[in-house]
């Protein structure tokens, strides 16, 4: 339960940091799938706190080439309107 609440929280946390820095001329990108303990080791994170999300935060380089996005559903294949 402890860290479905911290999940939620920090999404919501992260999703406020993107937007503000959106409005701010600032790309961002959260990041899951990384080793917990290392992150915990370089940044010197007690054991007992959970990393849920890295937020990586900077401006778009112009000269560099972006992979394809993967493909993502589509509001009507997530959304049933009622």
């Amino acid at each position: 339960k402890r860290n479905a609440m911290a999940v939620r929280d920090v999404s919501l946390l992260a999703m406020s940091i993107m937007l503000c820095a959106k409005d701010h001329g600032v790309d961002t990108h959260p990041m899951i799938g990384f080793n917990e303990d290392k992150v915990k080791e370089l940044f010197n994170i007690d054991e007992d706190k959970t990393v849920v999300m890295l937020l990586s935060i900077g401006y778009f380089d112009e000269t560099k080439t972006l992979n394809p996005r993967e493909r993502r559903l589509n509001f009507n294949e997530i959304c049933t309107v009622v």
